[in-house]
């Protein structure tokens, strides 16, 4: 749907060999481009709740105006299409949005424009990626085809889109853990980590951790995507830890392989 550094589009296939065929309850925290949540959704593998949530304000404004609101969204990025100089972009970036719709077009206008389709904020969490090149207008929208497929998935009562911390988003009192999958997609751990405001440390991942070992123990399935370092390995030693190799292309040299880790 858009570009976004740590897309799980090449992943996708090795992250849902490890989820179960059928799930009543999923929860994604670390929503990002969607590809496995909505994945699972589009081959019927989620029975009763989705619950899609990142603590990027922007990103989810973008989901919940396709979910509630996809003709006005898509309006929003047929204008803005006509707007992709440098000076444009840099006019664009600096204007904060409140309405949901004009917020979600502003959050796909920037990752599209922005240099290697990267969101990265600055302390006082504004956006601050350099710009990166226009397109031709046919080329900066969507796929209108893609755009209807889902909207027409999110577009269901199991569909929850919430805006929260992966904390808040586990939160699942009263939920029956042993018919519950859990995809876990944090910031990798020693990589960029600016997405939001007070990055993702080590401090983080153990916290994650621990919120991990909680909902396994009440019968969860949880899957984790995350760098191959020795912190990370010795974080989830006594879990099963499963190598990767995928392709990034956000890199000033051009693709690379490298190798990842699927936790289960």
């Amino acid at each position: 749907m858009f570009k976004w550094v740590g897309s799980k589009r090449r992943l996708l296939e090795d992250v849902l060999a490890y989820l179960p065929g059928k799930v009543d309850n999923y929860y994604e925290p670390f929503f990002g481009a969607g590809h496995i949540g909505l994945t699972m959704l589009e081959r019927g593998m989620i029975n009763k709740t989705a619950n899609f949530s990142d603590s990027n304000p922007d990103l989810m404004a973008f989901w919940m105006a396709l979910k509630n609101s996809p003709d006005d969204l898509w309006n929003a990025l047929k204008e803005l299409r006509h707007h992709q100089s440098k000076d444009d972009f840099l006019r664009i970036r600096d204007i904060n949005k409140d309405d949901v719709c004009a917020m979600g077009a502003r959050f796909y206008y920037l990752v599209t424009l922005g240099y290697r389709g990267l969101w990265r904020v600055n302390s006082e969490g504004r956006f601050n990626v350099s710009y990166g090149g226009e397109f031709k207008k046919e080329e900066f929208m969507p796929n209108e085809e893609e755009f209807k497929k889902v909207h027409k998935l999110l577009d269901s009562k199991k569909v929850v889109l919430r805006c929260s911390d992966f904390a808040t988003a586990l939160n699942t009192t009263g939920v029956d853990m042993y018919k519950t999958a859990i995809y876990l997609d944090p910031p990798y751990f020693n990589t960029f980590d600016a997405y939001q405001l007070d990055g993702f440390g080590k401090h983080e991942h153990v916290v994650l951790f621990s919120i991990c070992e909680r909902l396994k123990k009440k019968g969860a399935r949880i899957v984790e995507s995350n760098s191959d370092s020795p912190f990370i390995r010795d974080l989830y030693r006594k879990y099963d830890i499963h190598e990767v190799r995928v392709v990034h292309n956000a890199n000033v040299l051009g693709p690379q392989a490298v190798k990842e880790l699927v936790i289960t």
